[in-house]
């Protein structure tokens, strides 16, 4: 695994990076947008998100107010295809949501529950938008292969969705907001993904540091990049521990510590 690192963007500047940064043959950008929330693109120049938090809904639904300012509008952000791994609001931000699903080209593939909450709260966005994925479903959109898998929120969320998705030949695993336990371990190690996004924050049943490292070697991934710390002071989440830790158990991992706003290209 080799990557470029390109210049931090501000947030005037980042949408238009990515869209306009042309990869070649064999190459993923990646894009961290903060919290859980990720850009692919391949170099056919179709883009993919997956968990954008743009918005303070959270604080306005919960009163956790954000840390990190979001990077993107949501009338600026026109991915072509958008996942969400569930319906809490920063993964599935409600508020972005009316602008990115009535802007004429993103897809939006979520579990039903993350339906539901889209069609009672913004009844005027276009069914044409929207699919519900759900575990065991499979796509194939403009040429990325993508597959639901199980994911432990605990009870917290009756349908979460981890994400398999295959760009540019390489295999990505997005573990969604999931707890270490047996299953996830079992349908790690089968894909044996080349890159592992796990959650750090170790709060209301997710991953911690440790276990996101356990995870990292159970799957035999070449690439460990951190997510879901930082945005919430009732996150949490420590990256250099799981580096850390990573380095004891998966020592043949790359650790890649992303800085919101920050672009990379990644290679075999």
């Amino acid at each position: 695994m080799s990557h470029e690192k390109l210049n931090i963007v501000s947030i005037k500047n980042f949408w238009n990076d990515f869209k306009e940064n042309n990869i070649k043959k064999g190459e993923l950008l990646i894009g961290w947008l903060g919290q859980s929330g990720f850009l692919f693109k391949d170099s056919a120049g179709v883009i993919l998100g997956i968990d954008p938090y743009l918005t303070d809904s959270v604080e306005r639904n919960w009163g956790m107010k954000r840390l990190m300012a979001p990077i993107v509008t949501p009338e600026e952000f026109t991915p072509d295809i958008l996942l969400a791994s569930h319906f809490h609001e920063d993964h599935l931000d409600i508020d972005a949501m009316p602008a990115i699903l009535n802007n004429g080209r993103t897809l939006l593939l979520s579990p039903q529950s993350s339906i539901d909450r889209i069609k009672e709260r913004i009844p005027d966005v276009p069914e044409s938008s929207w699919r519900v994925f759900k575990v065991g479903d499979k796509a194939t959109i403009k040429g990325i292969n993508m597959e639901a898998v199980y994911a432990d929120h605990g009870n917290m969320v009756p349908d979460p969705i981890g994400i398999y998705l295959i760009i540019e030949g390489f295999r990505i695993y997005f573990t969604g907001d999931t707890a270490y336990v047996p299953k996830v371990v079992e349908q790690a190690a089968c894909f044996k993904p080349d890159i592992i996004i796990p959650p750090i924050n170790g709060e209301n049943g997710n991953l911690n540091s440790i276990e996101a490292a356990q995870l990292t070697r159970d799957s035999c991934a070449k690439t460990l990049i951190p997510c879901h710390f930082w945005t919430f002071a009732e996150h949490r989440g420590d990256p250099q521990k799981c580096r850390e830790q990573a380095a004891k158990l998966a020592p043949e991992t790359k650790v890649l510590l992303l800085c919101q706003g920050e672009i990379y290209t990644y290679s075999a």
